[in-house]
């Protein structure tokens, strides 16, 4: 079996004074558009045996803190 799996993803941020929210000091924003690949066999040898192989990919993407210039 082979399959795609698409992912969309829009990520954004804007840190701010308390005081003044009208005013960001930062703002960061991520859209990302990804097609992933997944692959997988099933080998059977007998009935009572059965091997299963898969590949597939993933990503990762950036936490809110990363994104911002505020301190944790």
């Amino acid at each position: 079996q082979a399959g795609l799996r698409r992912e969309t993803s829009l990520q954004s941020v804007s840190t701010f004074v308390y005081n003044a929210p009208e005013t960001p000091t930062s703002l960061s924003r991520i859209e990302m558009k990804d097609v992933l690949p997944a692959y997988g066999v099933v080998w059977k040898p007998s009935e009572r045996l059965r091997a299963r192989v898969a590949y597939s990919e993933t990503l990762a993407r950036p936490d809110f803190r990363e994104m911002s210039t505020v301190g944790f």
